[in-house]
C-alpha cells in the first residue's frame, strides 16, 4: 500500500480531509498518516495514524518522512494572520521548504507533493474568470506569502526535479471555517447571537467564488494522484456570489431573524469587488 501523509491533519482541511478518506474507500490501497503540533482536534476517523511533532522544526519534518517513506505528501498547514510577516513566512513557506528538504536528504521515493496556495496570490486587476497564467497582485500580505510558497515550489521543481503539484484554492465554505475569515466569522456570530441579535460584517457587497469543503477535499486529492508536476490547478466553483448572499443563506439555515450591521473597523483598505476562478484546466484534468 502507498502512504500519504497529511501535514495540517487537525486544521479545518485537514480534518475535513480526512473525514473526505475515511468515506472514500481506499482500504488496501492506501495508508494515511496525519502530522499535527497539537493533536486534542484530531478527528479519529480509524483511518488515519498520527505524529505529534512541529512542522515550524526541520527535524521533526525530517524524521516524519524518513521514517514513514510516503508516496505522496499533502500540506495543509498554513495561516491566514500572524504577529509578523517573518512568522507568516515561517508557516506558509518555511512548513514547504522544510518538507522539501527532507524528501530530498531521505531519499524518500515521493511521486507527488501537493501544496495549497491561494485566490489572493491574484489579487488586483485579474481579468473574470480568472485562469491560472493570470500575473499575480496581491494586495495583502497573506496574498504575497502564498506567492513565496509558490515561487519556492517552482524552484524545487526546477531545480531538484521535486514532483510538486498546486493547487490555487478559492474561497471555501465549511462548518468550523476559522473565525479569521469573514464568513467564519459569521457562522460563529451566528451561533452566538439570540434571535433578533446584532451581527457585525465589513463590506458584504463584494463577490468571491465559494466552493464546499467536500469538495474542495475531493478536488485535492484529484490534483494529488492526476496532477502534473509543476502545474497549478485553480480550485473553484467558476461562479461568483456576493458576500451578502452568502450571509443571507446562513441566517436562514439558522432560523433566527438577525440585524446585519456594518463595522467601519472590519473594512479593509484594499478590497476587491469581483474575482472568481476558471476550472477548466481543472475539469480538463479529471475528464
Amino acid at each position: 500500500m502507498k502512504r500519504v501523509c497529511v501535514f495540517g491533519i487537525t486544521g479545518f482541511s485537514g480534518r475535513h480531509f480526512e473525514r473526505f478518506a475515511a468515506s472514500a474507500g481506499f482500504e488496501g490501497a492506501f495508508e494515511f498518516c496525519g502530522f499535527a503540533r497539537n493533536l486534542t482536534n484530531a478527528e479519529r476517523s480509524g483511518c488515519f495514524t498520527y505524529r505529534e511533532a512541529d512542522a515550524l522544526k526541520q527535524s521533526d519534518v525530517f524524521e516524519f518522512i524518513a521514517e514513514v517513506q510516503p508516496a505522496y505528501v499533502l500540506n495543509l498547514i498554513g495561516a491566514f494572520r500572524a504577529d509578523s510577516f517573518e512568522s507568516l513566512l515561517a508557516v506558509n513557506v518555511g512548513v514547504s521548504r522544510a518538507i522539501f528538504d527532507a524528501v530530498l536528504k531521505s531519499k524518500a521515493q515521493v511521486d507527488k507533493i501537493l501544496l495549497v496556495g491561494s485566490a489572493a496570490e491574484y489579487g488586483a486587476d485579474a481579468m473574470n474568470p480568472v485562469r491560472e497564467d493570470s500575473m499575480l497582485r496581491p494586495v495583502n500580505i497573506y496574498g504575497l506569502s502564498k506567492v513565496y510558497q509558490t515561487l519556492l515550489a517552482e524552484y524545487y521543481y526546477r531545480n531538484y526535479a521535486l514532483q510538486i503539484v498546486m493547487a490555487r484554492t478559492f474561497n471555501i465554505l465549511g462548518k468550523e471555517l476559522s473565525p479569521e475569515l469573514s464568513i467564519g466569522s459569521f457562522m460563529r456570530q451566528i451561533d452566538a447571537l439570540p434571535d433578533g441579535g446584532v451581527i457585525k460584517v465589513g463590506n458584504i457587497s463584494t463577490s468571491r467564488d465559494f466552493l464546499g469543503i467536500d469538495e474542495v477535499s475531493h478536488r485535492y486529492w484529484n490534483i494529488l494522484m492526476k496532477g502534473l508536476p509543476g502545474e497549478i490547478y485553480n480550485v473553484c466553483s467558476g461562479v461568483p456570489r456576493t458576500i451578502r448572499s452568502v450571509l443571507d443563506q446562513l441566517i436562514r439555515e439558522s432560523g433566527k431573524k438577525l440585524v446585519v450591521e456594518t463595522d467601519p473597523s472590519l473594512l479593509k483598505d484594499k478590497d476587491i469587488a469581483l474575482i472568481y476562478g476558471d476550472s477548466t484546466k481543472y475539469q480538463d484534468l479529471v475528464r
